[in-house]
């Protein structure tokens, strides 16, 4: 069986993450809009809870998606079983808010958990395995590999972006049904891309085990699994930070921002578009630093580049932290505080996630790709969990004492990199030479 070529995997990638972040957009507002405007009426620690278990199941499935394409049905199959789980699960959220006949069987709330759990499974199979599928097509010698995966990020951002604006903006502003119809046709549109072998195929990963391949010394194994740890720590602080903007970022520039530009009042849901926008303009410039360092010989290490990501994510939260004292000095803050946030996300963004898929790919065993992927998404698993379990916070805390609490641990893990990158710098030396 054929896989398709890298534009279709790109092309279908952009489409998931359309879907995911289109849905994300609304999901939090949705559940806590008033059951007379089309919500579900429910306290926000309690929506906000459900937003991060949810986003955390679907990465923490991948565990068991990337270990089922690499014992049990093989990689290509793993993407296209799971885009026909996530097609389901979308049709059934449509269902529930179009076709209310389903409701003398089935409630409302019924469908929604079934729906999001199908979308979890169907994802945690395709995350992994795309990502895999893709890795392949790229030498692991160089600077090719994370540059293919800078442009693989461009098109996956660029679905993200347009997810909040279209699924989003139709969401908050006509009715949450035709959120959940926008955010499922890019779903189904990606399926269907995925019908379409390419001519230039990728080659597919098989489900029999292959020979476990590398060597080295004990002490360059142990280096490859200690690069690993220390750069999920830092996915693990990004994912916290960075899914607030789906959760407490998307309720505070709802009821908190200053959203009129020029006499029109940009959409909350819009806003979560601003940081995959500016990875769309950050992306490229670090693509062409980092070919100009390695022609240079002058590529900083992981544990340098985590840490400049880190101080980057911490800087945005003490922008917010700015915004809540403009809020509560003069009753909303400006939409300036979040693009200003967002651009410092953005760059945390382009700095450790595309390093370490990159990275994961280069030093993960060859026999077990998959499996070590869908471990390594397990960081945005326990990211996302985070995410909501501190969000929800805001009802005792208070939004600027969460801001400051994400600044805080953010900064202190960026001192802690800093540190360290000599010694991270020799394992990650050792673990490419296996």
């Amino acid at each position: 069986m054929k896989a398709p070529e890298r534009a279709t995997l790109v092309l279908a990638e952009a489409c998931e993450r359309f879907a995911h972040f289109g849905l994300l957009s609304i999901l939090a507002l949705y559940l806590t809009a008033s059951t007379a405007t089309g919500g579900s009426g429910w306290a926000t620690g309690d929506a906000l809870k459900l937003v991060g278990t949810y986003s955390a199941g679907i990465y923490a499935v991948s565990v068991v998606g990337g270990w089922l394409a690499d014992r049990v049905i093989g990689t290509w199959r793993g993407v296209k079983a799971g885009s026909i789980a996530m097609v389901a699960g979308h049709a059934i959220l449509v269902s529930s808010q179009f076709f209310h006949a389903f409701g003398r069987w089935i409630d409302p709330q019924t469908m929604l958990y079934v729906g999001l759990s199908l979308i979890v499974l169907g994802t945690g199979l395709f995350k992994p395995n795309v990502t895999v599928l893709f890795g392949q097509a790229f030498p692991a010698e160089g600077v090719a590999r994370e540059r293919g995966f800078l442009l693989f990020y461009v098109g996956i951002n660029f679905g993200s972006m347009l997810g909040p604006i279209l699924a989003g903006g139709l969401g908050e502003r006509v009715a949450w049904g035709w959120g959940f119809v926008a955010a499922g046709s890019a779903s189904l549109i990606a399926c269907l891309a995925l019908a379409i072998p390419g001519r230039r195929a990728i080659p597919v990963s098989s489900a029999t085990i292959a020979p476990e391949a590398g060597g080295g010394s004990w002490r360059d194994v142990a280096s490859r699994y200690r690069v690993l740890l220390a750069m999920a720590l830092a996915s693990v602080l990004f994912w916290t930070a960075l899914e607030q903007s789906a959760g407490l970022l998307s309720l505070y520039a709802y009821h908190h921002t200053d959203r009129f530009l020029l006499g029109f009042e940009v959409p909350a849901t819009w806003m979560q578009s601003l940081e995959p926008l500016l990875v769309l303009a950050v992306a490229p410039a670090v693509a062409g630093l980092w070919l100009y360092l390695d022609r240079t010989g002058r590529v900083p290490g992981v544990g340098t580049r985590a840490a400049i990501g880190l101080f980057s994510l911490t800087f945005a939260f003490v922008l917010f932290v700015g915004a809540t004292m403009e809020r509560d000095a003069v009753g909303k803050s400006s939409l300036a505080w979040l693009v200003a946030g967002y651009l410092s996300i953005a760059t945390a963004e382009v700095l450790i996630w595309t390093m370490s898929l990159s990275m994961v790919t280069k030093i993960a065993p060859p026999a077990r790709s998959g499996q070590v992927m869908g471990a390594w998404y397990l960081t945005y698993a326990l990211g996302a969990f985070l995410a909501g379990r501190i969000g929800a916070e805001v009802d005792s805390w208070g939004d600027r004492v969460v801001f400051g609490v994400i600044a805080a641990l953010t900064g202190g893990a960026a001192l802690l990199y800093l540190l360290a990158r000599r010694r991270m710098a020799v394992w990650e030396r050792r673990a490419l030479s296996l």
